[in-house]
């Protein structure tokens, strides 16, 4: 029998160079990259810095890290910011103009919300009813390009009271997140929006893709095809698209997550050539777990870093030849490197093309400041607390340390048992695949 899998080895290489590039084998926490074509739904790589293997003195493991638990993955990763797109692509599709301007106070207390059920209310006491942005210097006015460049949290919160949890979450179903990489059903909370769901690299990788693909949502597929020792096909999943979102959506989305790397958080993540990018930034509350996630025309890769178990802080650390100091890792200092190395080599050779995108103007404000430093990653939801029911929802409780127990329990698969599937040769999968699920939000 022959299987013929959708990965390509050059890109494979480069991923799997990338990671264990930037993370030893030996650090306290792993990183996993998946690489996913637009469009078309093919996965090209997964990648991840332990080797496959049970021997764990040698940090070897049979879990993927890339995967959701039934795909013999772990129980997945809360994203931060790396999910405020979700939001925005709902808001735009809904009509809202991505010059809609929101007061973004510091701190504000989580607004009553529809949900697709009723209505969430905000029962919480003391800092679990309210959310902050990370600096006290981040203050709006601001207009949406602004705000995803600084991931300005309580702008989001805002913008989601206007559009509706139950939007959101529908615009996630069609991005393909319906439930947690755990396989849990995910709650309309207001700290979605801040990332605290626990997801996989291949579905956030998807959701990139798909914004790559001008709303063009395609299922994920690992196998081209499968034939006999007699040459006969062997059926096998094929992907299913749709068009999650229209493409002046897609245009006025791809115009906002070009400005994050172009003046944001993303800002040091350039390509070779000058090649566009677009893309996020994510990091959750005690950086336990950091994202970068984007995409070209041609590739849209996500990059998740952090402990296996999800319980590494990754401040005062040294991960790979880099160490990170009181202020900690960051998505674009730890996770972005790594997107950044595997994108340069993945690319190489490929011709350079342009996002479709929309002219949107930047706000003329009365009393203009200095513009501050771009921040080095996502702090969104470190000062975030409360928005949750009491005793926190599946996939996340409050950012910022919100209601104890908010998350799904941290474990992923006990003593580094496939869940399902099928495995992946060795370097394609390993890592430690646990969960995290401490009830804390995303960062920018």
């Amino acid at each position: 029998m022959n299987i013929y899998t959708t990965l390509d080895p050059d890109k494979q290489a480069a991923a799997q160079n990338a990671v264990t590039t930037k993370v030893k084998v030996t650090d306290p926490v792993s990183a996993a990259a998946t690489m996913m074509e637009p469009g078309s739904g093919k996965i090209l790589a997964m990648a991840q810095t332990r080797p496959y293997g049970l021997d764990q003195n040698k940090n070897q493991t049979v879990v993927n890290l890339n995967v959701d638990a039934a795909m013999g993955g772990g129980n997945g990763f809360q994203t931060g910011s790396t999910f405020k797109p979700v939001l925005a692509a709902a808001a735009l599709e809904s009509g809202m103009s991505a010059t809609q301007p929101f007061p973004s106070q510091n701190r504000i207390d989580y607004p009553t919300m529809s949900t697709c059920s009723g209505t969430w209310k905000n029962t919480a006491k003391g800092k679990d009813r309210s959310v902050g942005n990370e600096s006290e210097s981040e203050v709006g006015p601001y207009e949406l390009k602004e705000a995803m460049a600084r991931s300005v949290n309580t702008y989001f919160v805002q913008m989601e009271a206007q559009v509706g949890l139950c939007a959101m979450k529908q615009m996630a179903n069609k991005l393909g997140i319906s439930q947690t990489a755990k396989g849990d059903p995910f709650v309309e909370v207001p700290s979605m929006v801040l990332g605290t769901l626990e997801l996989s690299p291949l579905t956030m990788a998807n959701v990139y893709a798909t914004f790559a693909a001008r709303g063009k949502y395609c299922t994920p597929i690992a196998i081209n095809k499968i034939t006999t020792v007699d040459g006969k096909d062997v059926k096998v999943p094929q992907s299913t698209c749709n068009q999650a979102y229209s493409e002046s959506t897609a245009d006025n989305l791809n115009a906002v997550l070009l400005n994050v790397t172009e003046k944001g958080t993303g800002a040091s993540l350039g390509l070779e050539g000058g090649r566009q990018i677009a893309g996020k930034t994510g990091t959750t509350d005690e950086k336990k777990a950091a994202w970068f996630s984007g995409y070209t025309p041609q590739l849209a890769t996500s990059v998740w870093l952090g402990g296996p178990a999800g319980g590494v802080k990754m401040k005062n650390i040294k991960i790979g030849d880099t160490y990170y100091g009181s202020d900690g890792v960051f998505g674009a200092t730890g996770p972005g490197p790594i997107w950044q190395m595997a994108m340069n080599q993945a690319l190489r050779g490929a011709p350079l093309e342009t996002l479709p995108t929309v002219n949107i103007p930047d706000p003329v404000k009365a009393d203009p400041t200095p513009p501050a430093t771009p921040p080095n990653g996502d702090a969104a939801a470190a000062t975030a607390t409360g928005g949750g029911n009491p005793g926190g929802n599946p996939g996340g409780g409050n950012p910022g340390g919100g209601n104890p127990g908010g998350g799904n329990p941290g474990g992923g698969n006990p003593g580094g048992m496939i869940g399902g599937g099928f495995t992946f040769p060795p370097g394609v999968i390993g890592g430690n695949g646990n969960g995290n699920g401490n009830g804390n939000g995303g960062r920018h």
